[in-house]
């Protein structure tokens, strides 16, 4: 084979290659995922909160205490210190910090076994409303 041919071969077949590579991927863990539209019907936990017949309230039952609130209520420095703890570069990623995932392959990798973890505040969401606190590999 003439090195231009094999070189075309190359810059078609090798992104080609990896695309389905990807696609496979895709299709093999996007198996368990919720559908798109699942997030608008999850409805977190909340509280039974008992009241007598004068509004007042007598007892609260919870297994986690969750009380929505608007963004607007929670403090700015509260927010700030959500986001300086749990994802710092929130604003730079669009819900996957590739930096991040590089990070903690390559520590794991090195381990040889689950030490980092690289999930942005949205992985987290995700997780908590549709999957499992499991730590595998493929997660």
């Amino acid at each position: 084979m003439r090195p231009i041919t094999a070189f075309l071969v190359l810059l078609v077949l090798v992104p080609l290659a990896m695309a389905g590579s990807l696609y496979g991927l895709f299709l093999l863990w996007g198996r368990d995922l919720p559908s798109p539209q699942r997030p608008t019907e999850v409805e977190p936990p909340r509280k039974t909160v008992l009241l007598d017949r004068h509004g007042q309230v007598i007892e609260e039952f919870f297994i986690e205490n969750r009380s929505p609130r608007p963004l607007a209520q929670i403090p700015e420095l509260m927010r700030q210190a959500v986001l300086a703890t749990e994802d710092r570069r929130f604003f730079q990623h669009w819900g996957i910090d590739v930096s991040g995932v590089i990070r903690a392959v390559l520590s794991n990798f090195a381990a040889g076994s689950i030490r980092q973890g690289a999930s942005t505040i949205t992985q987290q969401l995700a997780r908590n409303a549709f999957l499992s606190h499991s730590q595998t590999f493929e997660r």
